[in-house]
């Protein structure tokens, strides 16, 4: 390692240390997960802890813990829909839209109709 790695990584370590400072947050390597943070505190640890290796719910999952305020947003509104009902229903309105009766739609027009329907 040359003398200008060091001092480049002495500057990012510094850097880093300055922001867990102004956020009133320890250096990483004596954080305590046990304490609670307040919004600005959480909003500053997890952007200093978040990788791109991680997906939000591998994130999420380890450090709900650590990260109170923030979980509970992120648990009410990173939902994902569990049913497919939007999509059933819009198939079998298709369905009663284009039945025997009414085999001479063209495809534009059902579509026009799915549209308006709505």
């Amino acid at each position: 390692m040359t003398t200008n790695d060091k001092e480049e990584t002495n500057k990012s370590s510094n850097s880093l240390h300055n922001l867990y400072k102004s956020c009133g947050l320890p250096s990483k390597s004596k954080a305590n997960p046990t304490k609670i943070f307040t919004m600005t505190e959480e909003i500053c640890y997890y952007l200093s802890t978040v990788t791109e290796n991680q997906t939000l719910n591998q994130y999420w999952n380890s450090n709900k813990s650590r990260l109170l305020l923030l979980s509970s947003i992120v648990r009410r509104y990173n939902v994902i829909c569990a049913s497919s009902m939007p999509s059933e229903s819009a198939f079998s309105v298709s369905g009663f839209i284009q039945r025997k009766h009414r085999s001479s739609l063209a495809p534009e027009t059902l579509r026009y109709l799915m549209i308006l329907r709505k």
